[in-house]
């Protein structure tokens, strides 16, 4: 099992991105200190927002100044790339460089944008990021239309499959048979993103830890 710590990502939705240098290297040091596997940072957008809506390798190098042992990671937002129902490759090579001090790129996406995400991940693979497709606002989903997007992702270059409960809505049975479709059409790993909008945040959690 691994952990993967997205505070400062998920939160800047609470403050346009934007965190102070000493903040940030409190949290990064502490979070390495107790072994935290994978550190999300924010996102890379071509979108306006704060400096961790950007996640620029030199800034975040600069605020640290120093790099971690846990992986770094950071999210897009599959459908700010694609213009005119394409990906958009310019808007990709402005965005994320090789040669990175992130090692992760978790690529976010509604099942709309499935097949975009997945060509996403194959172009990110092949610059050297290990990758997730997150499927957000899985509680949406019917179970027939999930076991065909997991069949579709497990052709990709996709190294981890996320189930994203967005809306915090999941009921832990549902979450159970979700988590099954999930290993049953994939070999790929597999994780699970929770939210505690019902209060079952915490719970969920450790029903999906202990499926597997």
């Amino acid at each position: 099992m691994k952990i993967l710590d997205c505070t400062l990502r998920d939160g800047g939705y609470h403050t346009n991105w934007e965190f102070e240098p000493d903040f940030v290297r409190d949290l990064i040091t502490t979070l390495d200190k107790v072994g935290i596997d994978v550190i999300e940072l924010g996102y890379k957008s071509p979108l306006p927002g704060g400096k961790y809506k950007k996640c620029n390798d030199k800034f975040i190098e600069n605020t640290l100044g120093f790099i971690p042992k846990a992986k770094l990671s950071f999210m897009v937002d599959t459908k700010d790339f694609v213009v005119n129902n394409k990906l958009d490759y310019n808007l990709i090579k402005t965005n994320i460089r090789k040669n990175s001090i992130f090692g992760m790129c978790r690529v976010a996406t509604t099942i709309d944008f499935l097949d975009h995400a997945k060509e996403f991940v194959g172009h990110l693979h092949s610059i050297g990021y290990e990758t997730t497709i997150n499927l957000v606002r899985a509680s949406l989903l019917d179970k027939k239309t999930l076991q065909k997007a997991i069949n579709d992702c497990d052709k990709s270059d996709v190294d981890v499959l996320y189930l994203a409960d967005s809306f915090g809505s999941i009921t832990p049975d549902k979450l159970s048979e979700f988590l099954k479709i999930y290993r049953d059409n994939t070999d790929k790993k597999i994780g699970f993103h929770a939210h505690n909008n019902i209060g079952l945040g915490f719970s969920n959690t450790l029903l999906a830890m202990n499926s597997g």
